[in-house]
């Protein structure tokens, strides 16, 4: 017994002494943490982190893997000393919990005895928020190095996992900014880049696709590695609203989302509302703006059973405090009209200064509502994970979804099964052939059941979406969605998905990776060889191709080769020398069929060129241009950014045969400063090098280059820089309407596209455009040198195919593709969203062709 004591006390002793080692934030930085205008960078974060890793018993520091840019991506796994020493065992109970298919009330319950809440915190998704950042610290020095009882109750009772930073990348190049123009009249402005290499904002938009190295590595940690029941997420909004906003959240709700999980969410949320009141930090409201409809967000997460939590705070200017009188503060959105005092918002903040200590402070008391209410609802909280993952396992029909082995782009197809994968999802796979409803599924036919855990996940991504109308009288508006309205993944990407709703009885085995087409090279030929367009993989072989200085046609017909049948538009390429050695390692790499040809080329083709691409780029960071720009990477397209300086300097042939305007206002293109006065009053200008347009200058430009032979692609709303400033033979039929009149926030529509035409080869006659506000064409009789034709049209009929939209009527024989003849050069006019967040597959084949077509006369 002495030992014992004696080795106690030892401990104790040690300890305290590593804890009187461990230096404070402020001692370890050289500045107050929060102090006005005083940062600490994601290197700096990592490396105080690391150092209570060191010192602290309570904190373990897990690196992730690598960012986009290459740095390291660190998460802070925080708990009691005995927990930590415990982590295995704490992270199968809860993998049993999120899992239960054999586990019976009695075993569940001696593992929720057991248990441990994981609880997760992300914190600066979006780097201009950058407080979290900076919370996290404190946070988690106080963590480490506190004797208060009630923290080590607290961690007793849960094992945090706090990831100081969901965007390195973008939290260093804020910081970087924000430095350089310190004491300037920039300071605390916007950068003139993305705050990310390639999506900015859109990181928080990543969480279904996955497309990011960050969105996979928070996937992996929610949904592979430590499937926790609680996720916090902390973000910061406008400056001139509330002080913060904390769930329940507003309506709309997915009817997928479990009811008990919604309780869960108020009864933290109210708790966080609770404590800050308590400390007297007014200016929180709940109820408002945010809704729990939407997937796309780190929210994800609450689709799969999975407590999901978001906290905004009110911005400063980065890191520069602000003085807000009281009445420039305001209302808006659903759930406060107006500024004033409310049920949800019963004590409004009255103005004053607003710095980044302010913004800590709350997330400190946040954070801590948000550890105190996972410690003390552990059992209740443990319980209902169980419970919601069992109830999805055991719900009746249906049955789930198949996916069929015959599909258009079958790669693609197998794009979305590997999502499903990544997400955790159980796939089967069909050993025989079924007949259901009359319809014969093939051998190979994958199985995605419902009676799973993630039931509501798969619902919400392989089903279609009906938005609800919600209305605060019979007279108003519906009111609006927070982001789009439509995100089916097989509707997106092109893929057939059938739901079943009824048993499944056929021999399965469950995959553990995606079936992709074995892809091979059916066998040499002295005549050359096919390629189908119809797989966007296809664009990858010509890009190869061209690269290594081969000879690439495409046909202007289809054509029959011995049995097989060859769409307009097949990629034929003549024997030549070192060929076949390329085409039977691409054939692998790509998934794709090469098909020897036993006849000669058809003589009715064209010869592919290489295309020199340049995509715009402007000042005004655009999460679309960097979305392109990243999806034209993963497909092999080489492009150049074209800035506003390089098109006013014009001579623009000379370098590019097709320049990319990206879903860009027209007038941010020409010049964003506002023309109107109201407007003009809150400019912010930026750096004298990164402001302006391209003007009308470099509209006269792009139109010379075009005149001369060149291309110009247009995305959605980028189509109108064109259309009006060229002008062309086109008009915007929702051009002045307002809201009450068209909206389509985000929605997928039917429309159909000559497959004979460039534009549309290896496209389906009949497929999926997603169309986010997009303009509705209308063409006229072209004068002089121009001419036009169309090559997509929303049908005359019924549109909608998943989400909501108000006008339809208005798009219904409008035209979605447009290729316009200029000069000697071609404007091809892609009206909608093709390539959104890198999401629709379905469109990506409209803007590689459009590039593989620029460099043709």
């Amino acid at each position: 017994m002495k030992r014992i004591l004696l080795s106690l006390v030892i401990l104790f002793v040690f300890s305290n002494l590593l804890f009187s080692q461990v230096q404070s934030p402020d001692d370890f930085l050289g500045f107050p943490l929060g102090a006005d205008r005083q940062l600490a960078d994601y290197h700096q974060i990592v490396n105080y982190l690391e150092l209570l890793g060191e010192r602290s018993p309570r904190i373990k520091i897990d690196n992730l893997g690598k960012t986009t840019d290459g740095n390291d991506m660190i998460i802070a796994i925080i708990s009691s000393p005995d927990n930590i020493q415990q982590l295995e065992k704490y992270r199968q109970i809860s993998y049993e919990l999120a899992h239960p298919y054999n586990l019976s009330s009695t075993e569940a319950e001696e593992l929720i005895a057991q248990g441990k809440v994981i609880a997760f915190i992300t914190s600066n998704i979006h780097a201009t928020e950058i407080g979290a950042s900076q919370m996290s610290l404190q946070f988690t020095y106080e963590l480490a190095t506190s004797e208060d009882p009630q923290i080590n109750f607290y961690l007793e009772n849960v094992i945090l996992i706090l990831m100081p930073s969901a965007n390195p990348d973008g939290q260093l190049m804020v910081c970087d900014w924000y430095r350089k123009w310190l004491e300037t009249e920039y300071e605390g402005g916007r950068m003139p880049w993305l705050y990310h290499r390639y999506v900015g904002h859109d990181t928080n938009r990543d969480f279904f696709m996955l497309n990011q190295k960050e969105s996979k590595l928070i996937n992996r940690v929610m949904s592979r590695d430590w499937f926790p029941q609680v996720h916090l997420d902390e973000h910061q909004m406008g400056s001139r609203g509330p002080r913060m906003f904390v769930p329940p959240y507003k309506d709309p709700m997915s009817p997928n989302l479990s009811p008990l999980l919604m309780r869960l969410e108020a009864l933290f949320g109210a708790n966080m509302s609770f404590r800050l009141e308590e400390k007297d930090l007014s200016g929180v409201i709940d109820s408002w703006v945010f809704d729990s409809y939407w997937p796309g967000g780190t929210r994800t997460a609450a689709w799969k059973n999975i407590v999901s939590l978001l906290t905004e705070l009110a911005s400063c200017d980065v890191a520069s405090p602000i003085f807000i009188e009281e009445n420039e503060l305001y209302g808006g959105g659903k759930g406060m009209a107006e500024y004033k005092q409310q049920i949800n918002f019963p004590n409004p903040w009255k103005g004053g200064w607003w710095r980044l200590r302010d913004i800590i402070d709350y997330e400190l008391v946040a954070s801590y509502a948000f550890l105190e209410t996972s410690a003390k609802f552990r059992e209740s909280i443990l319980r209902g994970f169980y419970q919601m993952n069992r109830t999805a396992i055991e719900q009746p029909t249906p049955w789930g979804y198949v996916i069929p082995p015959n599909q258009h782009d079958a790669i693609t197809a197998a794009k979305l099964i590997d999502i499903l994968l990544e997400h955790g999802i159980q796939v089967l796979q069909f050993q025989e052939d079924l007949i259901i409803n009359n319809r014969i599924y093939q051998t190979g036919t994958v199985f995605i059941p419902l009676a799973q855990p993630l039931r509501s996940f798969i619902s919400e991504m392989l089903d279609i979406q009906i938005y609800p109308e919600i209305r605060l009288s019979p007279s108003s508006d519906p009111l609006y969605p927070y982001d789009v309205t439509s995100w089916s993944l097989p509707l997106l990407m092109g893929v057939a998905c059938d739901r079943i709703d009824q048993p499944v009885n056929v021999a399965m085995v469950e995959i553990d990776s995606a079936p992709y087409p074995e892809g091979n090279f059916i066998g040499a030929s002295s005549n050359g060889y096919a390629i189908s367009h119809q797989f966007n993989n296809t664009s990858i072989a010509i890009n190869r191709l061209l690269k290594e200085k081969f000879e690439v046609y495409a046909t202007l017909q289809a054509f029959r080769d011995g049995r097989t049948y060859f769409e307009t538009g097949t990629i034929a390429i003549p024997t030549q020398p070192k060929l076949e050695q390329q085409l039977k390692l691409w054939a692998k790499e790509l998934h794709l069929p090469i098909h020897p040809l036993n006849q000669n080329l058809p003589e009715s083709k064209l010869q592919l060129k290489s295309v020199r691409v340049g995509l715009y780029k402007p000042w005004r960071a655009s999460m679309d241009e960097g979305w392109t720009r990243w999806l034209l990477e993963q497909f092999e397209f080489d492009l150049v950014s074209v800035t506003n300086e390089m098109i006013k300097q014009g001579q623009l042939s000379k370098r590019f045969d097709a320049i990319i305007i990206p879903d860009i206002n027209k007038q941010t293109i020409i010049d964003p400063k506002p023309k109107d006065a109201k407007s003009a009053k809150n400019y912010r200008p930026m750096p004298e090098q990164y402001e302006g347009g391209i003007e009308k200058e470099g509209v006269d430009n792009l139109k010379k280059f075009v005149s001369d032979g060149g291309a110009l692609i247009a995305l959605d709303s980028g189509c109108l820089l064109p259309v009006d400033e060229f002008p062309l033979p086109v008009f915007d039929a929702s051009e002045n309407l307002n809201r009450s009149d068209y909206n389509a926030p985000g929605v997928m529509l039917k429309a159909d596209i000559d497959t004979d035409h460039p534009l549309g080869w290896g496209m389906p006659s009949r497929f999926t455009a997603f169309v986010s506000n997009s303009p509705a064409f209308r063409t006229t009789a072209p004068i002089g040198d121009v001419d036009r034709s169309v090559i997509a049209v929303y049908p005359d009929e019924s549109l909608l195919l998943s989400g909501w939209i108000k006008g339809e009527e208005l798009l219904r024989k409008k035209a979605a593709v447009i290729d316009v003849k200029f000069g000697n050069g071609k404007v091809i006019l892609l009206g909608f969203r093709v390539q959104h967040r890198a999401q629709p597959h379905g469109t990506f084949k409209l803007l590689f062709n459009a590039i593989h077509y620029a460099g043709q006369p």
